[in-house]
């Protein structure tokens, strides 16, 4: 990464793709394929699995470790086939490979195979990682309107009462706040993190976006 701070959207888009293609995880003619060649539908699947893999990881562990193979295939088979939409397909064949052992409960396969996979999906997340960070490091200082900041502490308030209704209908209202550049990244993260219910890394970003300056109340 250059570690430039260039608010031009052009070069910040290029740099983002720049490090994408250099990711050899990734077979982006295999993904984009999946996304009807829509780059912008191929970045959202990314920064999708950006969210879901730390949760993925979690529960893989977890399910393992309480010897629950048949919740363990199910994390299986949904990180498989999120992993076959962005054209991971190396890593997609070993979680179908960790997916088919669970459904027979393998359970020596899996706990073989398991801490290697991890590993991998970590590597890969740290890489997407560095990407989505091109575009949040760029830009000029964020400033967020009263009215956002009002919505992000429903849905933080919502969150903590896991009020599925009270989130769904926030995030409807949320679509209709569109800031542009690293606010507008910020606020899709949260977006992404809630739709995978990933609600302490939604209410992290959250608390840091209500620390910012308001366009209405200055510091």
């Amino acid at each position: 990464m250059s570690g430039k701070n260039n608010s031009n959207p052009e070069e910040i888009d290029r740099e983002f793709w720049n490090i994408i293609g250099n990711i050899e995880e990734l077979d982006i003619e295999a993904g984009l394929s999946r996304a009807d060649g829509r780059k912008d539908l191929y970045k959202k699947t990314l920064k999708l699995l950006f969210q879901e893999i730390v949760k993925s990881s979690k529960n893989l562990t977890a399910f393992l470790d309480a010897n629950d193979m048949h919740n363990f295939c199910i994390e299986a088979h949904g990180i498989k086939g999120s992993l076959t939409n962005i054209g991971a397909l190396k890593l997609s064949a070993k979680a179908l490979s960790l997916e088919s052992a669970s459904g027979k409960t393998d359970t020596a396969f899996c706990s073989e195979k398991l801490p290697v996979f991890l590993l991998e999906l970590g590597a890969l997340n740290n890489k997407l990682k560095e990407a989505f960070s091109t575009i949040n490091q760029n830009g000029g200082p964020l400033v967020i309107e009263k009215e956002l900041s009002i919505v992000l502490k429903q849905i933080s308030s919502a969150m903590e009462k896991n009020d599925f209704l009270r989130i769904e209908s926030l995030l409807t209202v949320l679509d209709t706040y569109n800031p542009e550049g690293a606010l507008g990244e910020e606020v899709e993260q949260i977006k992404d993190a809630v739709t995978v219910m990933e609600y302490n890394t939604a209410e992290r970003i959250i608390q840091k976006l209500l620390s910012l300056k308001s366009d209405e109340n200055p510091l």
